[in-house]
C-alpha cells in the first residue's frame, strides 16, 4: 500500500525541483504567510494568537510520509539509471505487466480512500521519457531527503516518548531501531543521487560506498 500510494502521490521530477515555478510559487506563499504571521503579531492580533497550534505529526504519519518518500526516490532512481542504460527489466515470459500489476494489487482495489492506482495512472506517473537522467537523479537526491528529515523526526519522536520501564518502552525501542535503519538508507541513497546526478552532469565524482557494517536493508 505504501508503494502505491508513494507513487499516487507523483513520482514526476518536476514537483521537486528547486528552481521549478510550483516549487517558488509555494515557497513565496510560505514566505507571504510568514511575513503576514509576524506582522499580526507586531499589531497585537488576538484572534491570531489565540488560533490553535498545528498538531504535531503522529509516528504512524512520519513512518508514511518517510516510506511515500523513499518509494518516489526509487522509482525516480531506478528512471535515472534506465535512462544511462545502466538497469533493465529482463523481458517478461510467465505474463505481461499489466496482467502482474492486476493481480499483485487487487486486494488494493477495494479501498475507498486513498483512491487506488490504476496500471494507466501508474504508467502515466511513472514514464519519465521527457526527463534527462541528471534531473531524475536530483529528482531522487530530494525525494530521500524528504524522507530523511521525516525519520530524524520521528527518531526524535521515538527517544523521547515512551517512559524507561513500561511496555511501550520495547515497542519504541524495536520503532526506533527501524526508524534509524531506514534514515541510514535515505541518507545514504541520498548522497548516491547527488553524485550520480553530478556524474550524469559531466563531472567527475566517485559514488559512496555503505558504511561498514551494511545496514540489512542494503
Amino acid at each position: 500500500v505504501d508503494y502505491l500510494h508513494g507513487v499516487a502521490l507523483s513520482c514526476q521530477p518536476a514537483s521537486f525541483y528547486g528552481d521549478s515555478p510550483d516549487f517558488i510559487e509555494r515557497q513565496m506563499v510560505a514566505e507571504k504567510g510568514k511575513a503576514l504571521q509576524k506582522k499580526k503579531a507586531k499589531a497585537g492580533d488576538k484572534q491570531a494568537a489565540e488560533r490553535p497550534a498545528v498538531p504535531e505529526p503522529t509516528r504512524r504519519h512520519l513512518f508514511t510520509e518517510a516510506h511515500q518518500s523513499i518509494c518516489r526516490g526509487m522509482f525516480r532512481l531506478v528512471a535515472g539509471l534506465e535512462k544511462e542504460g545502466l538497469y533493465f527489466v529482463q523481458p517478461l515470459h510467465q505474463a505481461s505487466l499489466p496482467s502482474r500489476f492486476t493481480r499483485r494489487f487487487t486486494p488494493v482495489v477495494r479501498l475507498d480512500h486513498p483512491q487506488p492506482l490504476s496500471y494507466d495512472n501508474f504508467l502515466e506517473s511513472t514514464d519519465a521519457t521527457q526527463f534527462h537522467a541528471q534531473d531524475l537523479y536530483a529528482a531522487a537526491a530530494e525525494s530521500f531527503l524528504q524522507g530523511q528529515k521525516a525519520l530524524e523526526k520521528l527518531v526524535v519522536k521515538l527517544k523521547t516518548q515512551a517512559a524507561p520501564g513500561t511496555d511501550e518502552t520495547l515497542s519504541a525501542e524495536a520503532a526506533l531501531r527501524e526508524a534509524q535503519g531506514c534514515l541510514a538508507v535515505a541518507t545514504f541513497d541520498g548522497l548516491v543521487c547527488s553524485a550520480l546526478r553530478d556524474r550524469a552532469s559531466g563531472a567527475s565524482v566517485q559514488l559512496p560506498t555503505p558504511p561498514e557494517p551494511a545496514h540489512p536493508r542494503w
